[in-house]
């Protein structure tokens, strides 16, 4: 009886107990993170190869501070014209959203296996309230090749907005949006439809900080602040 009582609580849904609480918000995404996802930072940045003005024409390469990465990476970001492309090893994707390459930060995930790759960082004419959005491109490694994903984007995104939150085996979202003068934080799939699994209502105080004014957000027993 004991066991099957366990069992129950293990596998529970339970209620963050945070409200009206004033939390960084990288603090509180922290909190709510998927450790079960293994995440590395690909340290580096771009660098231009190419910039001809004239022709709008913008090209660069990543290069790792780890030389044994470029073993088996070899990442370019070209901008021609208004079209903005990511050259992954020899298969190039056409991005939605242009980047800022100078703020771009790639890492390299495992879950349960499998290998994902995400580049994360501002829009290229990011300004005013625009800066608080972090977009997102995420590609899977399949047979030895990584193949685009998907394209997302939340305000005050950061890696540790991934993990599988609903306990599905697939990556999910910690997305903040703007509501009103307030923000509500939700959990959501990559075409940015809201998983019912409620919601968490944010006071923004500046400068990352926040008031947790209604926390009605549920997340499995396993992770909790």
């Amino acid at each position: 009886m004991k066991k099957i009582i366990l069992g129950i609580f293990l596998v529970s849904i339970i209620q963050l107990n945070l409200y009206s609480q004033n939390i960084y918000i990288d603090n509180l995404i922290d909190s709510l993170s998927d450790k079960r996802i293994i995440i590395k930072e690909l340290k580096g940045e771009f660098n231009f190869y190419k910039s001809d003005y004239e022709s709008n024409i913008f090209k660069s390469e990543f290069l790792f501070e780890n030389k044994k990465d470029e073993t088996f990476l070899k990442i370019l970001y070209s901008s021609i014209g208004s079209e903005d492309l990511i050259t992954i090893n020899k298969n190039s994707y056409k991005l939605k959203t242009p980047y800022d390459v100078t703020s771009c930060k790639i890492y390299n995930l495992n879950y349960k296996g499998r290998e994902m790759l995400c580049l994360l960082g501002k829009s290229a004419s990011a300004s005013g309230s625009g800066v608080q959005l972090t977009f997102y491109t995420l590609f899977y490694k399949v047979r030895g090749t990584y193949a685009l994903e998907s394209e997302f984007s939340t305000r005050f995104g950061s890696i540790y907005n991934l993990g599988d939150f609903n306990d599905d085996g697939r990556i999910e979202l910690i997305s903040i949006k703007r509501d009103s003068k307030n923000f509500k934080l939700f959990v959501s799939n990559f075409k940015g439809e809201d998983l019912e699994m409620g919601f968490m209502q944010l006071d923004y105080n500046g400068n990352n900080e926040f008031t947790i004014e209604n926390n009605q957000l549920s997340l499995p027993a396993n992770r909790s602040l």
